[in-house]
């Protein structure tokens, strides 16, 4: 995992759009992703058809949704149900893996 997240915070596009991912396992059912944030980096308000479960790896992050806002620390996990709609915004620079169910 550490070397996915150095690999993605190289890239040119974690400089210029403050947020670069990358695709771990894509399976039938299930989807895991690597995120670099930089710190006030958002992922803009969507919502996922599938339960989804966010782990932050390193930093602090909040995710609001309409039942209210959570921040997570290194080391804690969310897991929303499908069709919550959240956002995320990086308060410090973040790491995160994201794990996708997909009908």
């Amino acid at each position: 995992m550490a070397e996915a997240i150095a690999r993605l915070r190289a890239e040119p596009a974690f400089a210029e759009r403050k947020v670069n991912s990358m695709t771990l396992h894509k399976g039938p059912g299930l989807r895991v992703v690597a995120v670099a944030m930089r710190a006030g980096a958002k992922l803009k308000t969507h919502k996922a058809e599938g339960e989804l479960e966010l782990h932050v790896i390193s930093g602090r992050v909040k995710v609001p949704t309409g039942a209210g806002t959570v921040t997570l620390e290194a080391g804690r996990l969310l897991t929303l149900h499908p069709g919550v709609e959240h956002s995320v915004e990086a308060l410090d620079e973040s790491a995160l893996l994201l794990t996708l169910s997909v009908p």
